[in-house]
């Protein structure tokens, strides 16, 4: 049997997965004499993994996918802020007037 010895480890890879299914093994023993634990883990893991998966979900559609529109990444949307610090949607017929006045677009 190989042993390490700090970051002097000469085992090969198959060394490597043997070590790997030995820790696997003594894993599901530990599990195996608590299935209260057991199932405790697996039920915290389920949850993480489903709520990981959902706020994923929600933040591609959200903020990652793209716009279903031709050139989506040039769109802008137009306002202005009055005295008060109000922030004033103009309409598309407002749009030319706008253009005039602040020689913008």
């Amino acid at each position: 049997m190989t042993t390490t010895t700090g970051s002097s480890y000469t085992g090969g890879v198959f060394a490597l997965v043997e070590i790997l299914l030995r820790d696997l093994r003594y894993g599901l023993r530990g599990l195996r004499r608590a299935p209260a634990f057991s199932a405790i883990v697996i039920l915290t893991l389920a949850l993480g993994l489903g709520a990981n998966t959902a706020i994923f979900s929600v933040v591609r559609a959200v903020l990652l996918k793209p716009l279903p529109y031709p050139d989506s990444e040039r769109l802008v949307r137009l306002g202005e802020f009055d005295r008060r610090g109000y922030r004033d949607q103009r309409d598309l017929d407002e749009l030319p007037a706008l253009a005039r006045r602040e020689s913008l677009l």
